[in-house]
């Protein structure tokens, strides 16, 4: 064996060696990192429009004040596909407060949608969010609040 495929076979084991000790050794998100993430992979879905993805961080079971579930939310979220333009969606976080499997998150957020027209706000505001930790430790949405108003959206779908 040449020196030369000793060293590749070295830096092979090395490279081997150093990700199978980060996939063990890796940090764990904290359960308030894994609600921010959450809601921030939701924002950034609706922001381009991928109904699939915004799905995934609801959970089966939403129900709002309003009366709207998951249901009504998919059929709104492909509603938002036919605005015309680009969407812009920002998130801040200001609070989350969790009891074992159920937690509340309070955020600001602004939607806006740019056009030939120009750019328009559609949403700036507090948003308040109920999340419930399901399969495989994943937080899903099953409440939000604070939206619905700015859309004049009425029960009954």
């Amino acid at each position: 064996m040449t020196w030369r495929l000793r060293a590749i076979l070295i830096t092979i084991a090395a490279i081997a060696a150093a990700a199978a000790g980060y996939l063990v050794f890796r940090p764990r998100l904290s359960d308030r990192d894994k609600i921010v993430a959450t809601l921030l992979e939701a924002a950034g879905a609706v922001e381009r429009k991928d109904v699939g993805e915004t799905m995934k961080c609801v959970s089966d079971d939403y129900h709002d004040a309003a009366g709207l579930s998951k249901r009504v939310l998919r059929i709104l979220a492909l509603h938002a596909k036919d605005i015309e333009g680009s969407l812009r969606v920002t998130m801040g976080v200001t609070g989350v407060t969790i009891n074992d499997d159920r937690a509340e998150a309070l955020a600001d957020v602004c939607v806006r949608v740019s056009d030939s027209s120009g750019t328009h706000v559609l949403f700036d505001g507090p948003l308040s969010f109920a999340l419930r930790k399901e399969k495989r430790g994943r937080w899903r949405v099953t409440d939000s609040e604070g939206w619905q108003q700015a859309l004049d959206i009425e029960q009954g779908f």
